[in-house]
């Protein structure tokens, strides 16, 4: 399981492998990764697919980047697991799945990057920067 954290950005290198032994990427193969609910949904219910120069990298030979950007998972409204896999479509046709795993969605708490509230210290609380006491 690779855990992500809604709202934010996540690489990882996951290897690629086809019958148990490392999947050698072959030159001019083009990728697609595909993140669902559950594993029956169909294709057009997706959450997220990636292809390559848009969230997969190559990286050779056997390993495949995978970064999630905060979009990715932003309309996701609970914790849970989802499902993945990633094709490799070869030159000459053949599609075999290189890698297939979950993620672990985690929501975020703070969903903006600036302060919202008023931010307050001391005791009885003040607003910052406010005179003490007023």
């Amino acid at each position: 399981m690779y855990p992500v954290t809604r709202g934010d950005t996540k690489t990882y290198s996951m290897g690629l492998t086809l019958g148990g032994i490392p999947y050698c990427m072959i030159s001019g193969s083009s990728y697609l990764m595909t993140v669902k609910a559950n594993v029956t949904d169909p294709d057009s219910a997706a959450i997220v697919q990636k292809t390559l120069g848009q969230g997969l990298t190559e990286q050779f030979p056997s390993n495949m980047g995978v970064t999630f950007y905060p979009i990715d998972f932003y309309y996701q409204t609970q914790s849970c697991p989802f499902y993945f896999d990633i094709q490799a479509i070869e030159p000459g046709g053949n599609v075999e799945t290189v890698c297939f795993n979950t993620i672990g969605l985690s929501l975020d708490v703070t969903r903006s990057t600036g302060v919202s509230v008023t931010i307050y210290t001391g005791n009885p609380p003040y607003p910052s920067g406010a005179p003490y006491p007023p």
